[in-house]
Formats: structure tokens, sequence, C-alpha cells
């Protein structure tokens, strides 16, 4: 029989994948590891592992023997993200590092060794935008977020972008649109939120489970904190700052804009305003974040449906939604919704996307929403 092997499970039966709880070789926790956001564990047989854990924004990768004695492989105060490959030559393994603007570089790690880093390899482009991880306190902890800012003096109109997932979905690496709003004349905050457990497993549950919504938004919250930091920094211009999000980061918007809130302008790809009306194997999870049915606790799930406040939307909002995907039948809804209470909303539907959009699809949207934005 082979050896058992270090591996991670979910700490919830469930298919998302919540929270990752490493194990060893005779299969219980490795506790000192429970409290960490932790990506992937290789096993080196008759050795340990290597696990991939968060450290707010950043990833960094430890080792964990056989003994139990754990070590960090990648420097711990590094502002990047590091990936390990599962492959390996003998006693070798190759690591991957993603800095702060894209630009990747290689490095290789011997079991029981140190890591020895290549020289950087060329950036993505000629020019990386420049970028650099934010942080802000908030309820519950810190709230951080990668911030793209344009040449000269602020303060610049702002745009907030909201990941989707939540798990995972955002990082340090993670260049997304910050060269086409920077080349915009605006800066770009790509804001994480508690729901992805950056605050820790207990605090990613509160948005998860509706508390208090709408009225409390743990998600919403630290969003919004975050910009007011922005805005006292001297970075943001008050009067120019909008918000847009994808999928799970749209259903935030789409809770923001229900709230008092200080967004010239908002828009949401393809992400739900009714939770109420989920079927399948989505609806089962959204039951199992609340713990009743929308029949037991119609309060809770309407908290949690911006549908049923359309009347406390006054931004205007741009619904972007893909004519393939699943989401598509809530934006029509949603923007039938907005439209009887009066609110300036536009429906934006791309025929031929699903809910990832093509790269051509992805930078039209972008512009549309430019323009209607005022930014050059």
């Amino acid at each position: 029989m082979g050896q058992a092997a270090f591996s991670w499970r979910n700490a919830y039966r469930r298919a998302v994948p919540m929270w990752h709880l490493v194990t060893d070789r005779d299969g219980a926790v490795v506790e000192s590891l429970r409290g960490h956001r932790v990506g992937d564990v290789i096993d080196v047989p008759k050795w340990g592992c290597l696990v991939t854990i968060c450290r707010g924004l950043r990833v960094g990768v430890v080792a964990v023997t056989d003994a139990g004695a754990i070590f960090p492989v990648t420097p711990e105060d590094d502002e990047a993200s590091w990936a390990v490959d599962p492959a390996r030559s003998g006693d070798r393994f190759a690591l991957t590092r993603v800095g702060l603007d894209g630009s990747r570089r290689t490095a290789a790690w011997t079991i029981g060794g140190e890591l020895d880093t290549d020289p950087p390899n060329a950036p993505p482009d000629a020019t990386p935008t420049p970028i650099r991880r934010v942080g802000w306190p908030t309820r519950g902890g810190t709230f951080e977020g990668l911030l793209a800012t344009p040449t000269g003096r602020g303060p610049h109109p702002l745009v907030v972008y909201l990941h989707g997932g939540p798990w995972f979905g955002l990082r340090v690496g993670e260049v997304g649109d910050s060269a086409f709003w920077t080349k915009h004349g605006a800066a770009l905050l790509q804001s994480d939120y508690a729901g992805s457990g950056i605050l820790g497993e207990k605090m990613m549950w509160e948005p998860l489970r509706s508390v208090g919504m709408p009225e409390r938004d743990l998600d919403a919250d630290g969003v919004l904190d975050g910009v007011d930091q922005l805005v006292t920094a001297g970075i943001a211009d008050p009067a120019r700052l909008y918000v847009y999000g994808f999928s799970a980061g749209g259903y935030l918007v789409n809770r923001i804009v229900t709230r008092q809130h200080p967004f010239a302008a908002a828009a949401c790809w393809d992400g739900p305003a009714d939770v109420r009306t989920f079927t399948g194997n989505t609806r089962h999870i959204q039951i199992f974040f609340r713990g009743c049915t929308p029949e037991a606790r119609p309060d809770l799930w309407d908290g949690a449906s911006p549908m049923s406040r359309p009347e406390a939307v006054t931004t205007p909002l741009t619904i972007i939604s893909g004519g393939q995907s699943n989401v598509r039948a809530d934006s029509a809804a949603w923007h039938a919704a907005l439209t009887r209470a009066g609110v300036d909303s536009d429906l934006v539907v791309y025929p031929d996307e699903d809910h990832l959009f093509s790269s051509p699809a992805h930078l039209a949207a972008l512009k549309r929403l430019a323009r209607s934005w005022g930014l050059p």
C-alpha cells in the first residue's frame, strides 16, 4: 500500500470550496494552518508538502514536514503571488512569482533547501501599469485592494472594480482592466470584500448568510471604507466616483446602489439582483448559506435581494448581460423593475456572449462604460 498524502479538503460538504483545510498523512487537520486561506497543497512523498496560503492579497508558499515543522519557502513580505508546479525534477520544484504589475519570474526550490529565484522575465508589455497594494481598516479587520493611478497629481476620477467568485477572486498580480482605466485618466481600485474570506472564515460567513441586510452589509461597508480613504488621501475625486462588478461582484454592486453610497454611476456586469429566484444547484447553495428556504424566511431573502427595493436606487445603473448567460433573465427582470420605479438604467445585451465575455466584447463593454461616465 502506498503512503497516504497531504491534501486539502473542503471545510463544508458542498461543491463550492469555501474554506480549505490542510490534512496530514493520517487525515488530521494541520491546526496551525486552519485560519489561513489555503489555495493548493502539493504532496512531497516521504518529506511533507508545499502549501500556498493567502496573506491578504499576496500568496506565499510554506512547507509542512512529516515531522510537523512549518516554515516559509517564499519571502513572507514579498509583494507578489506565488504558484507551485506540481511536477518536479528530482528534489526540485518549479515556482512562478507574479508581481504587482503582472510581470512574472520563475524560481526553483530544492526539498529542504533554499529558494533560487531567476532574473525577472520581460513584463507583459513595454510600459506596465504601476499598481500598488493598499489596505484600510474596516469592521472586522483590514480590507485590501490593488490600486492603479494615471500620471499626474490627483485627485483623479476613481473607478472601483468588484471581482467575481467571490473566493480567490483577487490576488496580487491581477492586472485586470487597470491599463484601460488609467489611459482614460481614472484610477482603478480593485477591491476585495469580506465574502472572499480576506477577513477570515468567520467574517466570510456574515455576508453569505445575509446577516442584517440590507442595512448591514459587511461587503459593501468595507468597500466604501476604502473609497472614503482614497478620497481623504486626495487620490480620488469625490464628485467622480464609479463602480462596476462582475458576477458576484455585480451582485454586490446591486446591493451597494440600494444603500447610501458616494458613486455617481454604477454598472452590474452579469450579476444577479434576486437570489430568491435561483434554481438548481445554485439555489441549494444559497439555502445552505442562509440555513433556510425563501419560503421559511422571506425577510432574510428579501434583504439579500436588491430586486425587492428597486425604488432605493438613485444612481444611473448600467446592466451588462451576456445573451447566452444563465443570468440573462435576472438582468432583464432587474432592468424592468428599475424602469417601473423610474430609475435611470440601461440594459446592454451582448447576444453571443456567455457569462465570461470574449476579449473583444469585454473591451467594447468597457468603452461603453467610459463613454457613459464621461471618461475620455
